[in-house]
């Protein structure tokens, strides 16, 4: 991933915040974390069955449709108007900035593109439910701890989209993979326009909420892994 670590480098120097630059290497640090992940060890290694892999992600459309009414909520409830606009610049982007490409929209585009052949989406399971819960949760924090939640989930998805972009394109042997694409760069800024807004470092939010996102990709493999399971029987 020493490309992704490229590209942050070069962007973190375009913002003035005094927090960005020891957040997104301390973040970059945690990333072994997430490449010794079982699920994501899989992907980065092609071991993992594109059956099972979607079993892994049509789950997580329930988590990328409460993300983008997360970002609608805060930009009603921030009474900073610098922060607001960070929030109403992410949301946007979560629409579509007005055409019909929300990433609602291009996830399930995706999803179909792995082999989902049902027009609806499996129900949610616990570990969305929970995701989906912290979500909340933060929402009605104060403002400094939805900026460290909101801003190191977005860094990431940085990486979490490169791994799944790069596995999908070496699986299916296609360039037509937009979501994740996308996400792989649009987030680069997403995230540090958050961290670019804080003022003190909380480190125990950064670490919680990076296991916490880093637990939910464990839940939904496992879960993938016993319906694979099942289904191969």
């Amino acid at each position: 991933m020493k490309s992704v670590n490229m590209y942050i480098d070069k962007a973190v120097e375009r913002y003035t915040g005094q927090c960005v630059y020891p957040i997104a290497q301390h973040l970059i640090n945690m990333m072994n974390k997430l490449y010794n992940n079982i699920f994501f060890k899989e992907l980065l290694s092609n071991q993992m069955q594109l059956d099972q892999f979607l079993k892994c992600q049509e789950p997580f459309f329930w988590a990328v449709k409460k993300w983008g009414h997360a970002m609608e909520d805060c930009v009603y409830l921030e009474t900073n108007a610098d922060i607001c606009q960070v929030y109403r610049l992410n949301w946007q982007d979560e629409c579509g900035n007005g055409n019909d490409q929300s990433h609602v929209s291009t996830f399930m585009q995706y999803l179909k593109l792995i082999g989902l052949k049902s027009s609806s989406i499996c129900a949610k399971p616990k570990s969305i439910i929970k995701f989906e819960q912290y979500l909340d949760l933060t929402v009605n924090k104060p403002t400094s701890d939805r900026l460290h939640v909101f801003g190191t989930i977005e860094f990431i998805y940085i990486y979490i989209s490169h791994i799944i972009h790069n596995y999908v394109s070496n699986q299916i042997n296609t360039q037509l993979e937009i979501h994740y694409s996308i996400h792989s760069f649009l987030d680069i800024d997403h995230s540090l326009n958050f961290l670019n807004q804080i003022k003190q470092i909380d480190w125990d939010i950064i670490d919680q909420t990076f296991n916490i996102f880093l637990e939910l990709y464990t839940e939904l493999y496992k879960s993938s892994l016993l319906q694979y399971n099942y289904l191969c029987i």
